[in-house]
């Protein structure tokens, strides 16, 4: 039954109202004290919907599914949950322009954001850039496999670091920025100081040679075989043997130290021939087609003989 205990006041009633049964109100009610209603507000056509109360918590089940729980029971830290009882439930924001804004797809265990309300990977963006001030870290996400980041251009002022690194197209670094890899496979070509800055330098390292492969801009030169930086001599400077099945140079062939060869074989003319500067040492035997002409040095034999140009030339005419 029913009891009310009030009193009025400039039109206004004070007081406490107790129901213990049904009570209908025509109009507005205006309550500036607590109700109490027990555990539970229930939609008045649906008993799965319902607001629940309980010490330092409030959830929103609707249709039997909690939508809503806002938990600051316990030790921190609290928690908002959307969708507690794990169900095919997604939640929503919309935006101006964008819609969804942002979406979580409970099926496939997804977001998308910007306009990507149904999401290819576990974290989809629309929008045309991502910007991340501090690291983008990814980690293992089971047994031989990566985690990815699978994004049209990847854009950074600082270091982009990636245990394995993978592009399907060219790989680009402007200015002073790098690209740091454990692991890089490219899929079509490799492109090196794009935009032809003097600086822009090309290293690679190898177990013994910090300047294994070196290609230097500011000269246009290339070295190999280097363990410290090199100041390279000419377009391409080797610091170390070179072993090479055939050698085809339409220029000089230049050498600070000796030229060993199984076959020495020239094909030019009188003019064009093999031409030496300094000393010949050869441990085999001289075969020729044509004549050894000497100008004005000696051609020396086993032991002191000596061929002087006059004898040479005595030689070859019989004389």
């Amino acid at each position: 039954m029913a009891q009310l205990r009030l009193k009025q006041l400039d039109g206004v009633l004070t007081g406490s109202l107790q129901v213990s049964g049904s009570s209908g109100v025509t109009g507005s009610l205006s309550i500036t004290d607590n109700i109490s209603v027990g555990q539970y507000i229930y939609h008045k056509d649906d008993s799965n919907t319902y607001l629940n109360f309980t010490d330092d918590r409030l959830r929103f089940n609707i249709g039997g599914i909690s939508y809503i729980d806002l938990n600051d029971a316990g030790a921190a830290p609290h928690d908002i949950t959307f969708n507690d009882g794990g169900n095919d439930v997604d939640l929503v924001i919309k935006g101006s322009s964008n819609n969804p804004l942002f979406k979580t797809d409970s099926s496939t265990n997804r977001i998308g954001t910007h306009g990507k309300g149904t999401p290819e990977v576990a974290f989809h963006i629309g929008g045309s850039e991502l910007r991340v001030d501090g690291n983008i870290s990814g980690s293992a996400t089971g047994t031989g496999s990566f985690g990815s980041v699978v994004v049209a251009n990847i854009s950074s002022s600082g270091i982009v670091t990636a245990e394995h690194f993978y592009s399907s197209d060219d790989i680009e670094t402007v200015g002073t920025g790098t690209v740091t890899s454990g692991y890089g496979v490219v899929g079509y070509s490799l492109l090196v100081n794009n935009n032809a800055h003097g600086g822009g330098d090309f290293r690679v390292k190898s177990v013994n040679n910090n300047y294994h492969i070196f290609s230097d801009s500011n000269q246009d030169k290339v070295g190999i075989g280097f363990s410290t930086s090199p100041t390279l001599l000419s377009s391409l400077h080797v610091g170390g043997d070179i072993t090479a099945t055939h050698v085809t140079a339409s220029g000089n062939i230049s050498a600070s130290g000796t030229i060993y060869a199984d076959n020495f074989t020239s094909t030019g003319t009188d003019v064009a021939g093999i031409s030496f500067a300094d000393d010949l040492n050869i441990t085999g035997h001289i075969t020729s087609s044509g004549d050894i002409n000497t100008t004005s040095g000696r051609v020396y034999e086993a032991g002191t003989s000596v061929i002087d140009h006059a004898t040479a030339m005595a030689i070859v005419f019989g004389g």
